[in-house]
């Protein structure tokens, strides 16, 4: 299974955007300061914030859909 990070890792990949310019962009958008060692470690730790991943979503292009899953 994916966890978040790697799903985070993988569109940071797939759209050719390091982990430093992803903090210069979120420190531009949200007007606080993100350091890559401080992006980084709540990646590794799993603690961004709903907010945060919106602002990460969005910086990448992407919307973040919330639909109901099948349970068997």
């Amino acid at each position: 299974m994916m966890t978040p990070r790697m799903k985070i890792k993988l569109l940071l990949a797939e759209n050719c955007v390091t982990i430093k310019q992803l903090s210069e962009l979120m420190t531009q958008k949200t007007q606080k300061l993100y350091t890559p060692k401080s992006l980084g470690h709540k990646l590794r730790r799993e603690s961004l914030s709903i907010k945060e991943l919106f602002e990460i979503m969005e910086i990448l292009g992407y919307n973040v859909d919330f639909s109901k899953i099948q349970i068997n």
